[in-house]
């Protein structure tokens, strides 16, 4: 066994039967999950460790994520379900439905957001900023962006983003949410492990202009997010959503045979012709559905949302990850004491708010935030990577 992996073991510890597992890796997954307990065992910025271990992302196949998630519950085991939620109501076993999302990647939950808490979400979506990922963009308001959706009007790039992140965060409602008993149950219960919450996010999506340029910007062509080594993604429709208002499409079962290991790099942007020639068309799937449909979705498994044809899709996200090892994402603002007591109320374990740190956040703005724009050089260069340089790696990397 490789010697850094036996000794993170050890001090961890794990089990025997666990040790053995690991015991059987192969090397470059061994290497992989040394890195990644390296991490959990002696802590540091899962941010600062991106750049120097993102090729390990390659190593981290299914099986080996649920090889991880072992290993993590045995300091973060998923806690007891609550019987019911603030907001869902009674919650009943779970049980048949973490089974379909584990064997499927995804599932339109059985509970919808009940419309008071989906408009009480939409008042505070009205006072909050988007842009567009374009040169001078204006912020507009929720409210503005409302009004626009009524009138039917195409944008430039289709998409408006959540400026500020940080404030969705910390609302005390989308907060309320996301650490509910039954979302929680469902997160937890598909990782094996207790999580830590890693994003709150709000897009809204107009008929656009839609360019192959604009669409891969706006995800609405078919890609593989790694993100995290393991993570799961909510998405709550908060606008009736049919065929023409931009539906989330994935390919059923894709998160156990990832694209990745077809030899396609992460984040590689795909037409529908390009996903037929690694997937069956009977596994693409659309999710339709009315405001207040929840969806649980391992974005490992290939995705993307439909461009909007007429009207208008706004979307409320939430994210969690197993690890901050390698997080991509900037740490939160710590909570109030008042904030810190609503969550803990709503038996949210210690792990999940491990990304509320003001601290982490700060060196992570002096890390990140004094980077030099890209100049052209910069992008020829990252694409050759993406296009050449990467494919080439991923063959010769031993197949996980």
């Amino acid at each position: 066994m490789n010697p850094k992996l036996k000794a993170l073991l050890d001090a961890y510890p794990v089990p025997h039967d666990i040790a053995t597992e690991c015991e059987n890796l192969k090397l470059s997954q061994q290497r992989a999950l040394a890195n990644f307990l390296q991490y959990e065992v002696h802590g540091g910025d899962g941010f600062a460790l991106r750049n120097r271990f993102e090729m390990d992302f390659y190593q981290f196949n299914h099986s080996l994520n649920a090889l991880a998630a072992k290993i993590l519950a045995l300091r973060h085991p998923v806690p007891d379900q609550a019987p019911s939620s603030a907001i869902f109501g009674t919650l009943g076993k779970l049980d048949d439905q973490i089974t379909l999302l584990r064997n499927h990647g995804y599932l339109v939950s059985d509970h919808s957001l009940p419309a008071q808490t989906q408009g009480a979400i939409r008042d505070e979506i009205a006072k909050f900023s988007f842009y567009e990922k374009k040169p001078g963009s204006a912020l507009r308001s929720g409210e503005e962006l409302y009004r626009l959706g009524s009138m039917g009007e195409e944008t430039e790039s289709g998409t408006f983003w959540l400026k500020d992140l940080n404030e969705a965060t910390h609302n005390p409602l989308l907060s309320s949410l996301a650490f509910d008993p039954y979302i929680l149950s469902m997160v937890t219960n598909y990782f094996g492990c207790t999580p830590v919450h890693v994003q709150t996010n709000i897009w809204l999506s107009f008929a656009g202009k839609g360019d192959k340029s604009q669409l891969s910007a706006s995800a609405q062509l078919y890609h593989q997010d790694k993100e995290f080594t393991k993570f799961l993604k909510v998405f709550i429709y908060l606008t009736d959503v049919r065929e023409s208002n931009g539906p989330h499409c994935y390919v059923d079962g894709s998160h156990i045979d990832e694209l990745f290991t077809r030899g396609v790099p992460f984040s590689t942007r795909l037409t529908d012709e390009n996903v037929l020639e690694y997937f069956d068309a009977h596994r693409l799937k659309t999710v339709t559905g009315p405001a207040g449909t929840i969806i649980f979705g391992d974005t490992s498994a290939v995705h993307k949302g439909l461009p909007v044809k007429s009207g208008y899709r706004c979307m409320l996200q939430f994210e969690y990850a197993a690890s901050l090892y390698m997080s991509p994402i900037e740490p939160f603002e710590d909570l109030s004491p008042a904030q810190y007591e609503a969550i803990a109320q709503l038996g949210a374990p210690a792990r999940l708010l491990q990304n509320y740190d003001s601290l982490a956040r700060n060196r992570y703005k002096a890390t990140f935030d004094q980077a030099k724009p890209a100049t052209l050089l910069d992008r020829i260069r990252s694409r050759i990577v993406q296009q050449v340089i990467l494919p080439w790696r991923l063959r010769q990397l031993t197949r996980v």
